[in-house]
């Protein structure tokens, strides 16, 4: 199993969020990965521990969409 640190689960967050937005989002369409990155997501979105600026505000825009 892969150890990801806060910053990677960010970086994947953004080009799977980009990818998303450009590919699959119209069609509804959901799978395992997706669930695993919008649950780490909203884990770094609520942990008041991390300090990630604008990065959280938009994190927590797209969580609550």
């Amino acid at each position: 199993m892969w150890l990801l640190s806060d910053v990677s689960v960010l970086f994947l967050a953004r080009i799977w969020w980009i990818w998303r937005l450009r590919n699959i989002l119209p069609y509804g369409d959901y799978y395992n990965g997706d669930r695993w990155l919008i649950h780490q997501i909203h884990i770094l979105a609520q942990d008041p521990a991390i300090r990630l600026g604008r990065e959280k505000i938009y994190l927590a825009r797209i969580w609550h969409r």
